[in-house]
């Protein structure tokens, strides 16, 4: 299993990108899929008036049959009602007070994230890739976990002898152009580099500099893209066989 790990528009996609054209059907997995797809669903549950119709204990039966369908069931398992009853607390204070839907945007993203790991388990979302990941069916002798943001995230993979981590690392210059040319989520076309300074500078990306010490490989992404590539390939052709 390959991790890739850096730093906002590093180029964690694109490494992927090339490992799924060198080895046809290598799965992937993003540790913000699961948050999509939540925020997806409960989007599509609030549009349809649901919620207004609920009182609280309502809507945290609504909220955890959202979990289950999302998340692992033996972390979730493990949780008491009390935690439940916290998520429910949070979604009612924050998501469902917006007149609008929920912009998957990066503050509501990192904000889900945040919420999961501080009320259920702090490995929630590795449990939720790992699940994923071995549940893919393919041939490929690689997979694929991106978006890997603390050392805690990893802390099972890291104790295997089949994962291996990519640390991708970035001039803030070059990674904030090719972001807003990359516009991958909402806002970002947009956004000025002093807020993606802030946003670099936040707590979560601070904790992604806390991962490089872990990689297998370090690889400095400012350059041109052969660069790049090279120096993936190699280590994959590698790795792809030990």
């Amino acid at each position: 299993m390959f991790g890739f790990a850096g730093e906002i528009a590093s180029g964690k996609g694109t490494g992927t990108g090339f490992l799924k054209e060198w080895y046809p059907g290598t799965p992937s997995v993003r540790f913000s899929d699961s948050l999509r797809e939540y925020l997806a669903w409960f989007n599509n549950v609030k549009a349809a008036g649901i919620f207004g119709a609920l009182d609280f204990e309502g809507t945290k039966q609504y909220l955890t049959k959202g979990l289950y369908n999302i998340f692992p069931t033996d972390v979730l398992d493990r949780s008491s009602a009390p935690q439940f009853a916290g998520f429910t607390a949070w979604v009612q204070n924050g998501w469902l007070s917006y007149q609008s839907e929920v912009k998957a945007d990066r503050t509501n993203l990192q904000g889900l994230s945040t919420a999961l790991r501080a009320i259920f388990a702090e490995n929630i979302l590795e449990q939720t890739v790992i699940t994923r990941i071995r549940s893919a069916e393919t041939e490929s002798p690689l997979a694929i976990i991106e978006g890997i943001r603390r050392v805690v995230d990893i802390g099972t993979l890291l104790a295997t002898q089949e994962f291996r981590l990519v640390y991708v690392e970035i001039d803030p210059v070059v990674a904030h152009q090719r972001m807003v040319k990359r516009n991958e989520n909402v806002g970002d076309a947009e956004m000025s580099f002093e807020r993606f300074m802030e946003l670099r500078n936040a707590e979560a990306e601070q904790q992604i500099r806390l991962l490089k010490p872990h990689a297998h490989l370090v690889i400095d992404n400012s350059g041109p893209l052969e660069v790049f590539e090279g120096a993936l390939r190699a280590k994959a052709a590698e790795w792809a066989v030990s």
